[in-house]
């Protein structure tokens, strides 16, 4: 409801607390203000005597008072002709008081027009609430002015335009001149008054030097009247409130976006160049305004911030001179924390922010808050953003962000690459990896590869790593690292042909560390004494100043090649992998865990850790990941010979094959089948699920097995037969290389008695 209205005994002023009347102003007090305030917000319905105790006077809802009746007597011989038969608060019989004006139901002194999502409901409540100045904050572009235009129009203030006022001087005479008091013989005075008597429109007052708002507080030291300003920032003026002006929601922004394009004559974009327009410029009023005929035409929506504005005000000449302007005023800290969450493909927290503003976190607390106040920032839950429109403005300045990009790929870089800490970052990663450079660009890429893995999609790794290997001068160590995606996706003979091409030759010691780790675990399906040789080398590699997650990763790796070569120093090296990553890696520990006792039967400890280390970082894995990991602790449960609760586990990597790391996924449920053969209508399940790229020989000799088909066993190629033979025959299993997992699994089903 408005602060002024019209009943029979003249208008009544809610913020002056008077009414004004043909003759002379009547005042009210503060209890008379707030009883005819409440009826005005109720009318035409009644308030209780009790609610107008409470509600308006803020009484306790127990209290018994007589001052509401006292009150409403007292206003009654003000405003009424005739107290005894009152026309303008009357009486409802058996509910209350109610308000009834001169001529209308409820009537505003002057009805105005009001921009797209806007209303003044904030404003008024500021100035209700005692605020002189109140002041209107946004940055540029926002509509403060024209908001403060609607409400100059329905009190009829005065306006008094400040751009580019900057000292007390030039503020007195602005003001002398807008308000018409050039022929005052005090101008300090003829302003005080004036402030004083009636409501006035400061518009642009973001350019003020302390001693400029120093004057302007002293002339609002008795102000009574509604003074409303617009600024880019706040004044900091003793009796200022603030209302942020934000952006349209989504939905006003897309109306204000089309009527914009309807008044220039053009038809709606399609609903895919809306949201692009409001995903970049966000419900920026001006930017929606300058952008919506130009959309067709641009190549990039960046190109809108320079483009003149139909605006004829010198601060709206562009997008960028609107919007820039508010960061021009901002604390040098606060706009370095800005251009930090500028770099940010979204929300941050305030820690992240910190590190990549180079802050300590209080200052990044105050520079946030600085930004919210000048309504630059908001609040996601704990999370901060910027203004749509504010993100692109920064960016557009690429020099000028660079050092926060740089520091923002080296603080991702500086993460343990745990899952829990690299999943909600996911996003960072992948826009950083562009600004990234050299061994740096590695370790992200690294990243990038170890979240497609955990989360998906697998198949992207192979493509994903050589679209950010290009153009890294860093041949060798780029090799290694495509080496590593090709054994991700389970191309484990062109890796090791890659290894062995360029290891010698990497100078980074870190890398090679990790990538004579990967040959050591290729070479062991091919070569058991060069898997040793290179085991050896990678574990000899390692030092004080490794990284904890290639030592970590290098263990495994390693430590499984060695292992698989019975030598007890593997186990030993993934032990202590398992120790090293603890819990700042327990995704790692878990994948050394299960490499470990998947190659000798596990003791009851073993398995138990595992388990809970599975219990542990399930939630934060990915689904395919998750999947793999609990088919390899099924395979290990089989080992162990505990088969029906091995079967349950089986479910969900079942249920992911279809969508998931086919080739990972269906060796390990190959593996699952092998060692399920004394249940042969379980492994004949399995079988069915399992397909290409599963080798077709290898599911044709599991499927003959399961049925005892000797004659199908004894047709296949000859490293198939000569196992399959002594299997089915009870005879010891030969020796095998290339068929070693398929012979352990076969060896299981026999310790079970089959």
């Amino acid at each position: 409801m408005g602060t002024r209205f019209e009943i029979l005994a003249g208008t009544v002023d809610l913020l002056e607390g008077v009414v004004h009347t043909a003759t002379a102003p009547i005042p009210l007090t503060p209890n008379e203000v707030a009883l005819i305030g409440a009826l005005h917000d109720r009318s035409p319905e009644p308030c209780s005597p009790e609610e107008l105790l409470t509600d308006a006077l803020g009484y306790a809802a127990s209290a018994k008072s007589r001052t509401v009746t006292v009150t409403m007597q007292r206003l009654r011989k003000k405003l009424e002709p005739d107290p005894a038969e009152p026309r303008t608060i009357v009486t409802v019989r058996g509910e209350g008081y109610a308000l009834r004006y001169a001529d209308t139901p409820i009537r505003p002194v002057r009805a105005v027009g009001l921009p797209p999502g806007r209303d003044l409901d904030a404003i008024d409540a500021g100035f209700a609430a005692g605020a002189c100045p109140l002041v209107l904050v946004g940055p540029g572009g926002v509509g403060k002015t024209t908001l403060a235009r609607s409400w100059a129009e329905r009190e009829g203030a005065d306006w008094v335009e400040l751009f580019d006022v900057t000292d007390a001087g030039a503020l007195r005479r602005r003001l002398v001149a807008g308000l018409d008091l050039e022929r005052a013989a005090d101008a300090d005075a003829a302003i005080r008054d004036r402030l004083a008597g009636r409501p006035v429109v400061l518009d642009n007052a973001e350019d003020l030097d302390g001693e400029a708002r120093a004057t302007l507080a002293g002339w609002l030291s008795d102000a009574s009247a509604a003074i409303l300003v617009t600024s880019q920032t706040p004044l900091g003026l003793p009796r200022e409130r603030r209302v942020v002006l934000g952006e349209l929601d989504r939905d006003t922004a897309r109306a204000v976006l089309r009527e914009s394009r309807s008044r220039s004559g053009l038809a709606p974009l399609p609903a895919s160049a809306e949201d692009q327009v409001l995903d970049q410029l966000g419900g920026m009023p001006l930017a929606l305004v300058i952008t919506a005929p130009l959309a067709d035409f641009l190549d990039d929506l960046d190109e809108a911030l320079d483009v003149p504005s139909v605006d004829t005000a010198p601060h709206h000449a562009t997008l960028s001179a609107g919007v820039g302007r508010t960061f021009d005023n901002l604390a040098p800290e606060a706009l370095a924390t800005a251009r930090a969450i500028a770099v940010f493909s979204g929300p941050a927290s305030l820690h992240a922010i910190a590190q990549v503003a180079d802050q300590p976190l209080p200052l990044a607390l105050k520079s946030v808050a600085e930004l919210r106040g000048c309504g630059l920032a908001r609040a996601d839950g704990p999370r901060i953003d910027l203004l749509p429109i504010a993100r692109t403005l920064l960016r557009h300045d690429a020099d000028a962000v660079r050092p926060a990009r740089e520091r923002l790929v080296a603080w991702l870089v500086s993460l343990d690459p745990s899952h829990e800490q690299l999943k909600p970052l996911r996003p960072e990663i992948e826009n950083a990896l562009p600004h990234a450079r050299g061994l740096v660009r590695l370790e992200l890429l690294a990243r990038h590869v170890e979240l497609l893995y955990a989360f998906g999609p697998v198949d992207d790794i192979p493509s994903e790593t050589a679209r950010w290997l290009e153009g890294v001068p860093l041949a060798p160590e780029c090799e290694v690292h495509r080496a590593r995606a090709m054994l991700l996706v389970g191309q484990r003979e062109a890796a090791r042909d890659l290894l062995e091409h360029v290891l010698d030759r990497v100078t980074d010691r870190p890398t090679f560390a990790r990538g004579a780790s990967l040959l050591a675990t290729a070479q062991s399906w091919a070569s058991m004494p060069e898997a040793v040789d290179w085991a050896r080398r990678a574990l000899a590699a390692l030092d004080a100043d490794t990284p904890l997650h290639v030592r970590v990763e290098t263990g495994t790796y390693a430590g499984y090649a060695l292992a698989r070569a019975d030598d007890p120093a593997g186990f030993d090296a993934m032990e202590d992998a398992i120790r090293a990553a603890g819990d700042r890696l327990p995704a790692r520990a878990l994948t050394a865990a299960l490499s470990k006792a998947r190659l000798r039967s596990a003791p009851p400890g073993e398995l138990e850790r595992a388990r809970h280390l599975l219990e542990r970082v399930g939630g934060v894995l990915g689904e395919v990941q998750r999947a793999i990991d609990t088919a390899d602790l099924a395979v290990i449960l089989l080992d162990a010979h505990q088969v029906e609760e091995a079967w349950e586990m089986l479910r969900e990597p079942r249920r992911v094959l279809p969508t998931g790391h086919r080739m990972m996924l269906g060796t390990i449920l190959t593996n699952a089948a092998i060692r399920l053969l004394d249940h042969p209508e379980r492994t004949l399940e399995l079988m069915d699920e399992v397909g290409p790229p599963i080798p077709e020989d290898l599911r044709r000799f599991v499927r003959l097995l399961a049925h005892r088909d000797r004659a199908g066993v004894a047709a296949m190629e000859e490293r198939f037969r000569i196992l399959g033979e002594a299997f089915l025959a009870g005879d010891p299993l030969p020796e095998s290389t290339d068929l070693r997992e398929t012979r352990k699994g076969l060896e299981t089903v026999r310790r079970r008695g089959l």
